[in-house]
């Protein structure tokens, strides 16, 4: 290892310290999040692994899996255990960029689902508003727009105690990327308002807030199913393998001929 390489680790670790309030805030945000997922409720029995695996239930049959559980239950594992992690977070870009995007790929998992069903845009739009700040928040991170051009913006977060103010202008916050990265329509609007700008205030969401948004959205997502039998036939016809079952028993058979 290099002498400069090993300086940068050693800084990097020398920082690192339990009392950052990011660190804390994150800490709760597992520990709301692993016991929304993993506590037995009306949805999730005794016996369930968590609330995404309980949509195994509503499509019962001894001889078929429906996929819609095991894949929604593997993208939650991916959020938890970057939330394990939050002992090293020491930096509010990669920290919440990170949480960010792993929440969106959820989002766009669900919304496929709901294009299957054809779930109307009205619906979606007052039910699931916060899968809509999420997204757009991944379009600011992922297509910034005129925001290449600001002059060395300052990433914080809401009630994080950093002093700001709603007649700063402009502050990039949630009611903003959802005017202004929902699509192309306000492009120059934004230009006028971003460029070369310095010292811009970018205010993530505070995450306690917006992962207690998230959990009742998913929940919502798993009542959809379980409540509307329509819903489910057409999932299952999208998402159901007959016979998955037999098909390990007949591997076993095979292995057992050999």
């Amino acid at each position: 290892m290099k002498k400069k390489t090993k300086q940068i680790i050693e800084a990097h670790y020398t920082n690192i310290n339990d009392t950052n309030a990011l660190k804390k805030i994150f800490q709760e945000v597992l520990i709301y999040y692993v016991e929304f997922h993993n506590t037995p409720t009306d949805i999730i029995c005794e016996g369930d692994d968590s609330l995404f695996c309980s949509i195994h239930q509503f499509f019962s049959s001894e001889d078929a899996h429906n996929c819609i559980g095991c894949n929604m239950n593997e993208s939650n594992r991916r959020i938890e255990t970057f939330l394990l992690g939050y002992r090293l977070f020491n930096d509010e870009y990669t920290a919440f960029t990170t949480f960010i995007f792993l929440l969106y790929l959820q989002v766009e998992q669900i919304f496929e689902y709901f294009d299957i069903v054809k779930l109307p845009e009205p619906y979606k739009q007052k039910h699931f508003q916060v899968f809509y700040d999420v997204k757009r928040w991944a379009n600011f991170l992922k297509h910034p727009k005129t925001f290449c051009l600001v002059h060395h913006p300052i990433w914080t977060y809401e009630d994080d105690k950093d002093d700001y103010s709603e007649s700063d202008s402009p502050i990039i916050n949630t009611k903003f990327v959802n005017r202004y990265y929902s699509g192309d329509k306000h492009n120059n609007e934004l230009s006028k308002a971003l460029l070369n700008k310095q010292d811009l205030k970018v205010i993530f969401p505070n995450p306690f807030s917006l992962v207690k948004r998230f959990c009742e959205a998913q929940k919502k997502f798993v009542l959809i199913i379980k409540d509307n039998l329509i819903i489910r036939e057409m999932l299952d016809d999208k998402a159901t393998i007959r016979d998955y079952y037999d098909s390990f028993a007949d591997q076993d058979t095979s292995s057992n001929d050999l």
